[in-house]
């Protein structure tokens, strides 16, 4: 019995100095990080456009250790926001943040997709009611919309996530594909040859991203590992785990953002900080 207490309180100690280590490295600030994208197809006029680029909040609050969230994208002073998904999930109670935030912003021209968590959160008739009340939130499922600004015009797509058809069963990037091809081959045809920007909640079909040519893609979902002690690699069958940053797949680029929240109950990141994205696009 003696032998098994010991067991136990060793067991505790390993775990508290566990949680102590990660209470020290994790960093609960709210990074801005800053893009420029420059491509042939971007017009003149619309050199300095600024987006904001918001993902993954899950169930963190308005309120990082460095600020509140709305002052934080009104300072960037934004020509629009564009959400990549994961704005609810499981564990979501109350979706009174997310309103707040949302009338905070109501006068910011604001482009939405969803994630896979919204499609099994408890709170989601409510979610995708409040995302249908504001005049300024365009939700894109499989669509797009022109947008005109400073004279001239480029378009915005969504696209659905593959978790509907995969059902919650565990996917590779390859069945992503297979999955996604027949919606990004529509939906980019439906398009013209503007300056494309796509929404994808998830990284993993950047090869039919530049297949399709969109020109520039933002996702999310992967929270950049959320807790990480190495950069990722080329994987032997030549996939590349799309997990943080800018990458450029062929003519296109393609933007992930770490999330500004945390998956799971425990608000945890160890080298891969919460991002709010500043997207510059520039004429080149």
């Amino acid at each position: 019995m003696k032998i098994f207490v010991r067991i136990f309180g060793l067991m505790g100690v390993i775990l508290g100095l566990i949680m102590s280590i990660f209470s020290f490295t994790t960093d609960l600030s709210l990074h801005i990080v800053s893009y420029e994208i420059k491509n042939a197809l971007i017009d003149d006029k619309l050199s300095g456009t600024k987006i904001v680029h918001l993902s993954d909040y899950h169930n963190h609050g308005l309120y990082y250790k460095n600020g509140y969230l709305p002052d934080m994208i009104k300072s960037e002073h934004p020509d629009m926001i564009m959400i990549t998904g994961d704005f609810i999930d499981q564990y979501t109670t109350s979706i009174d943040s997310i309103k707040e935030l949302f009338d905070e912003t109501k006068d910011i021209p604001t482009y939405v997709i969803t994630g896979n968590h919204e499609y099994y959160a408890n709170l989601k008739d409510e979610y995708f009611n409040l995302i249908s009340s504001y005049d300024n939130i365009t939700y894109l499922y499989d669509s797009y919309t022109k947008v005109f600004l400073k004279g001239t015009s480029f378009n915005i797509g969504g696209i659905h996530d593959p978790y509907i058809e995969e059902k919650g069963t565990i996917a590779t990037y390859k069945d992503d594909i297979r999955i996604m091809e027949p919606y990004l081959k529509d939906l980019r045809e439906s398009m013209d040859d503007e300056f494309n920007i796509l929404l994808s909640h998830r990284p993993s079909m950047a090869s039919l991203f530049d297949k399709y040519d969109f020109d520039l893609v933002l996702s999310g979902h992967t929270h950049g590992g959320q807790v990480s002690f190495v950069t990722p690699k080329h994987e032997a069958d030549g996939s590349i785990h799309y997990s943080s940053g800018l990458y450029e797949v062929g003519d296109t680029s393609l933007i992930v953002s770490n999330g500004i929240g945390s998956s799971g109950k425990l608000p945890i990141r160890v080298n891969t900080p919460m991002q709010l994205n500043v997207i510059t696009l520039v004429s080149k």
